[in-house]
C-alpha cells in the first residue's frame, strides 16, 4: 500500500491503468497481443482486488471499468467512482490503458470541488495466455481539485520514478462444468 495525500494509506488502484496498444488493422484490435481477445470480464489485481470489464468501442479502442472490492471510507472518502477509462491498441501490438477514479471527502450537495481528488493510472497489458493477463502500471498519480487528468501535472505521485505496479487478471470462464454436474445430479 502506498502513502497518499495527508499521509494516509492509499490502495494501489490499478483499475485505472489498463492500456491496450496494437496495429490499427481492421479486426486486429479484437485479437491484440498474442492473438487473444481482451473483451470480456476479468478478475484479479494485486493485493487490492478488482473486477474488470472490457467492451469494444471501435477500431483500436476499448472501454474499461474496474470495480474495486474494498471500501474507500477507511481512507477518508465519503463518495468515489469506479476506475474507468480506455484501452488503446498501439502499433506493435502494445496494449495500453488509461484510467481514472474520482474521490470526494465532502458530503455536501453539491460537493465542494476543492475537496475532490482525481486519481489516474496508465498501464501496459500483456497476455500470459488468452485467459490470463498482467497489467504493469507505470503512472499512478492524483490531482486535488478540478484539473484535467493526463494533461495537467499531477499534484502528487503514488509511484516513485521508475517504480511500477503489476496486477494479474484471469478471464471469467464462460463454461461451468460444476454447474453441468449439479444439473445432471438433480435430474437423477
Amino acid at each position: 500500500m502506498l502513502q497518499g495525500r495527508d499521509n494516509h494509506a492509499h490502495p494501489i488502484c490499478i483499475g485505472g491503468s489498463l492500456l491496450l496498444l496494437s496495429l490499427a488493422v481492421p479486426g486486429f484490435a479484437q485479437t491484440a497481443g498474442k492473438g487473444c481477445e481482451i473483451s470480456g470480464t476479468w478478475y484479479g489485481g494485486s493485493e487490492w482486488k478488482y473486477q474488470m470489464t472490457v467492451t469494444p468501442i471501435q477500431g483500436n479502442r476499448y472501454s474499461v471499468v474496474f470495480q474495486p472490492l474494498y471500501d474507500n471510507k477507511a481512507f477518508g472518502y465519503v463518495v468515489w467512482t469506479n476506475w474507468t477509462g480506455e484501452i488503446v491498441v498501439r502499433p506493435g501490438n502494445v496494449l495500453e490503458a488509461y484510467t481514472m477514479s474520482m474521490y470526494q471527502t465532502d458530503a455536501g450537495a453539491p460537493p465542494d470541488v476543492n475537496q475532490m481528488e482525481t486519481d489516474i493510472a496508465r498501464g501496459r497489458i500483456e497476455f500470459i495466455d488468452c485467459n490470463t493477463l498482467t497489467q504493469t502500471i507505470d503512472v499512478y498519480a492524483a490531482y486535488s481539485g478540478p484539473k484535467r487528468p493526463f494533461t495537467d501535472p499531477p499534484d502528487w505521485h503514488y509511484l516513485t520514478p521508475g517504480e511500477t505496479l503489476t496486477e494479474t487478471y484471469s478471464r471469467m470462464p464462460t463454461t461451468c462444468p460444476v454447474c453441468d454436474e449439479a444439473v445432471k445430479a438433480a435430474r437423477r
